[in-house]
């Protein structure tokens, strides 16, 4: 079975009508390598990083290695502090904690 392309993707999309926006404004939350990684890219392309940790160590680090990203030491996945970091105003949130069936909640 052959995989899909990005390119193929994007042309479905837009024969579908729908329009596809690139995000400026992410939400990122938990501090896991892959969140990291993806704070990194992000930054490198210009887009605007809120990164959620609850560990007080960890997200010092991440705020040091990261200063143009604002990092929050919360707990991402208490529906409180989703809604006093305005999770619903961002335009894509990214659940990477280290716990896959939190991340599966959260995506919902």
């Amino acid at each position: 079975m052959k995989g899909v392309s990005v390119t193929e993707i994007v042309k479905m999309l837009n024969a579908s009508g729908l329009k596809l926006k690139a995000a400026k404004d992410v939400m990122i939350i938990g501090g896991s390598k892959i969140a990291d990684y993806l704070t990194f890219l992000l930054l490198k392309s210009g887009v605007r990083v809120k990164l959620l940790e609850k560990t007080p160590a960890k997200a010092a680090m991440l705020a040091g290695k990261y200063p143009e990203a604002l990092v929050v030491c919360a707990d991402g996945s208490a529906a409180e502090t989703l809604s006093s970091e305005h999770a619903a105003k961002m335009d894509a949130v990214a659940a990477l904690t280290n716990i896959d069936e939190e991340n599966i909640i959260l995506s919902m």
